[in-house]
């Protein structure tokens, strides 16, 4: 399981910084790969490889907590949708 994540500001030359990330995420290696800013650590999710989907803004600690649980499953996907739903006004 992996997740490409890509710094959301740009660099000088207009090019953006991104790396694939083995789950779980050490967010430590990510802002070293990336160079997050330490004032607006900003990143984006590109792309996944995951059992479950998850949104362009979903945080390292919600991958990793539902990755870390054991076998996918009904339970698991209940989780998923919980913890996006105290995010988002709007749930289905």
């Amino acid at each position: 399981m992996k997740v490409k994540l890509a710094n959301e500001h740009q660099n000088e030359d207009g090019t953006q910084i991104s790396a694939w990330f083995q789950v779980p995420i050490n967010y430590i290696e990510v802002r070293r790969v990336l160079k997050l800013d330490p004032i607006q650590p900003w990143y984006q999710v590109l792309a996944y490889e995951l059992p479950f989907g998850i949104r362009q803004g979903t945080p390292i600690e919600y991958i990793n907590k539902i990755a870390k649980r054991s076998g996918w499953d009904g339970k698991n996907q209940k989780l998923y949708h919980d913890l996006e739903c105290r995010k988002s006004p709007v749930c289905d």
